[in-house]
């Protein structure tokens, strides 16, 4: 599960519409670059459940630290949320 931080600002700011723009680029990026990623969906405001086809632990481990890097950066490249 992957919670999005200080999502409600964005939300506030900017309004749901845009908010839902933010998630819907999260998740399409993220079924683009991690290919163990079988489904993406949004579990509620700012969750969305990754299904990922990984049958060890270590693999799991480094998938995950690879999505953790991957978010970080694409959060510094700061996703266009301009009206």
């Amino acid at each position: 599960m992957i919670d999005v931080d200080h999502f409600k600002r964005i939300n506030d700011n900017y309004g749901h519409l845009k908010g839902d723009t933010v998630l819907s680029t999260i998740a399409q990026s993220l079924r683009e670059n991690v290919r163990e990623a079988v489904a993406i969906s949004r579990l509620g405001g700012e969750e969305l459940c990754l299904f990922l086809s990984i049958c060890n632990d270590a693999k799991l481990e480094l998938t995950c630290d690879y999505i953790r890097s991957y978010l970080v950066q694409m959060a510094s490249e700061q996703i266009s949320i301009c009206t």
